[in-house]
């Protein structure tokens, strides 16, 4: 019976520790929200890196920029182009972090009808008609706030860090 009682401490003692620690984490979690509205924690805010991969699962570029940011511990958000592709905003985004949309146009794509097309076109309907046929992209896009790289750029990324 001594036996019995002394495990039924042990689990009861136990209990009490994970409900201790869970409430310390509840604290920490709510005392760094109060931090950050007194702006305490903006430099974190501002250092902390938000990465989104646009890319393919069969695009082996894509593939090797999910497997860089995984082996670091670098948290992202991948999107895979062939489900949901970018916005217009995010075009322009990207536009303008890597020097125009020349920079983005994979001259490797396989449609080189389009990618003809694309290129001889008027420069004011050139963005709408990629927006159209985001097959002609270079890939991956990889976005860290108002930074971006088009194609596998590793050097650049660790910059990131």
């Amino acid at each position: 019976q001594r036996s019995s009682l002394s495990g039924a401490l042990v689990v009861k003692s136990l209990e009490v520790h994970i409900k201790e620690n869970q409430k310390n984490d509840a604290n920490d979690v709510s005392k760094s929200d109060a931090d950050d509205a007194d702006g305490v924690n903006d430099t974190y805010e501002r250092n902390a890196m938000n990465i989104q991969i646009f890319g393919t699962k069969k695009s082996r570029d894509s593939q090797k920029a999910e497997r860089f940011f995984k082996e670091r511990g670098i948290r992202f958000q991948y999107v895979d182009m062939k489900q949901k592709g970018l916005s217009k905003g995010e075009l322009e985004s990207v536009c303008r972090a890597v020097g125009g949309l020349d920079a983005m146009i994979d001259p490797e794509c396989r449609d080189k009808d389009l990618l003809a097309l694309i290129r001889y076109i008027a420069e004011e309907d050139r963005a709408e008609k990629v927006l159209e046929n985001q097959s002609v992209l270079k890939l991956p896009i990889v976005r860290n706030r108002r930074q971006a790289t088009v194609g596998y750029q590793p050097e650049v990324w660790k910059s990131w860090a």
